[in-house]
């Protein structure tokens, strides 16, 4: 049940080698898409100056003498473009591999190594069992600028009470009408799934992936029957991604301007688009609310001498190495490649590829698939770095967050269902 049933790592057969596509044939998952313009405006270049070759007189080359210089200085350039990006999809898979493994570590020794004598202790280490894995998928979120808590993958792992406060702290005071926020972000939602409204394709993907029936873990012998989180419908806006302001934010403004906007929206929007995804208004970031519920679960556990000493510095230390991966998966977010050095290489670029039909003159009209060739080259190095510079998106070539997530998850799940939480002495 949890564990996958393809091999991924296997050497293809004969037959599946000579009948799947080549590489070299390959579109999906390349930059050619993102590296045709630049491409297309150098051939048409070298069109340019052969036809004008032919048409004139006299011989508009340059000697190839020129070629060579440039070449060094653009090679340097370039290297360095691969070299930083690739390094930041690494740097990027190498911290992600750490937080993975924190949250094993921390889900092991707290279901293993945390007294529980009774059902509330018990319900209680499961919530925080749930929250390291939410602390994972949350953290996948905020990489991707997707802020709220109203995703399929993440809305099943947070409590209700948890959910209702960081929506009406997002919100900071209730709506009109006297009704509690949560109460009425609840009844919005319920109105827009009677009203016909559903989930996007991936959301709806991803809810199917995640609804299932509850389920019960008898925890050994005399430990109460843990129940697993029930599982929470999620809606979306049919033309807005879970999370987003964009398209309420372009059709009228909230906080109200001189031509009466804020008067033209209606409570119900208001309150869609604020349980749909808070985001200014929280100072303090989705992943590191968890870890504080996960740390205060921590430090009172140790007050109640539920845990041993050596035990609690352990989750206290791997704790602090989950914040570490975030603060380090930040760096890597927001630290682009300067600016400066982006515009010089392309710049760098462009002039090399345009020198390039004068130096090869001779060739006459054959010089325009070469430099269409060696544009396509140059131009597809620059476009890797570009595409894998920020490794936390949803592209071909980024790292298979969703699949870390969801292994995360299945792990966690086989642990409650599977392995007895045991229930060691008070110390």
């Amino acid at each position: 049940m949890y564990e996958s049933a393809e091999l991924k790592n296997r050497v293809p057969g004969f037959r599946e080698a000579v009948t799947s596509f080549p590489d070299a044939l390959r579109l999906r998952g390349s930059v050619v898409g993102n590296i045709l313009p630049n491409v297309l405006s150098i051939t048409l270049f070298a069109t340019l100056v052969a036809v004008a070759n032919d048409r004139l007189d006299s011989r508009i080359g340059l000697p190839n003498t020129i070629v060579p210089s440039f070449s060094v200085v653009l090679g340097l350039l370039l290297v360095f473009r691969s070299n930083s990006a690739y390094d930041r999809y690494w740097e990027g898979r190498r911290v992600w591999s750490i937080l993975k493994t924190g949250v094993r570590n921390v889900t092991r020794t707290i279901w293993l190594g945390v007294s529980s004598v009774n059902a509330q202790e018990q319900q209680e280490k499961l919530k925080v069992i749930r929250y390291l894995t939410a602390f994972a998928v949350a953290t996948k979120h905020y990489l991707r600028g997707e802020n709220g808590v109203n995703y399929p993958d993440l809305v099943e792992l947070l409590p209700e009470d948890f959910r209702d406060r960081y929506v009406e702290s997002a919100l900071g005071t209730s709506i009109q009408g006297g009704m509690s926020t949560p109460q009425a972000i609840n009844n919005l939602i319920q109105q827009e799934a009677e009203s016909g409204q559903h989930m996007t394709g991936r959301s709806r993907a991803s809810g199917a992936r995640y609804t299932g029936s509850s389920t019960t873990h008898s925890g050994g012998s005399g430990s109460p029957a843990l129940s697993r989180a029930p599982t929470a419908t999620v809606l979306s806006h049919p033309t807005v991604p879970s999370g987003s302001f964009a398209f309420f934010r372009s059709k009228t403004s909230l906080n109200g301007d001189s031509n009466g906007a804020a008067e033209s929206v209606n409570e119900h929007t208001q309150l869609l688009v604020s349980a749909m995804g808070p985001t200014a208004a929280h100072d303090l970031v989705l992943p590191l609310q968890l870890i504080f519920q996960i740390q205060n679960y921590v430090y009172s556990q140790r007050r109640a001498n539920n845990v041993d000493p050596q035990t609690g510095n352990l989750l206290n230390s791997t704790l602090a190495t989950m914040v570490d991966s975030l603060g380090s998966m930040e760096r890597i977010l927001i630290t682009p490649i300067p600016l400066a050095y982006r515009i010089h290489l392309k710049q760098s670029l462009y002039l090399y590829c345009c020198l390039l039909p004068f130096t090869l003159i001779d060739m006459h009209y054959l010089m325009i698939p070469v430099v269409t060739a060696i544009a396509f080259t140059l131009f597809g190095i620059d476009g890797i770095g570009q595409e894998i510079e920020n490794p936390f998106g949803y592209d071909i070539n980024d790292l298979p967050l969703d699949r870390i997530c969801e292994d995360l998850r299945r792990e966690m799940d086989y642990v409650i269902d599977s392995l007895p939480a045991s229930d060691p002495p008070a110390f």
